[in-house]
């Protein structure tokens, strides 16, 4: 198996880890601990709930994970973050 295929085969099992009522109550309670509010940016509401590493990928503690707003998880992640110029 490639490196390319095993990623897609692990992102396979997360999506449908995502989708388990496990994760369901862990997502909840970041983003209750986090009042709702993106641990981010401070400014918007969280709606997503983050990763700070796969360590004890599915066995999360809480403080594994922080709640975020869509904004601050897509910079997180470098997507669409704009280019800065020095």
């Amino acid at each position: 198996m490639t490196s390319a295929q095993r990623h897609d085969a692990w992102r396979a099992e997360h999506d449908r880890y995502l989708r388990t009522a496990q994760w369901a109550r862990r997502r909840a309670a970041v983003l209750r601990r986090a009042g709702y509010r993106c641990e981010g940016c401070g400014q918007r509401q969280a709606t997503q709930v983050h990763h700070l590493h796969y360590r004890r990928w599915r066995r999360e503690m809480l403080f594994d994970l922080v709640a975020v707003c869509e904004t601050c998880h897509r910079l997180i992640h470098d997507l669409d973050a704009p280019e800065t110029t020095a």
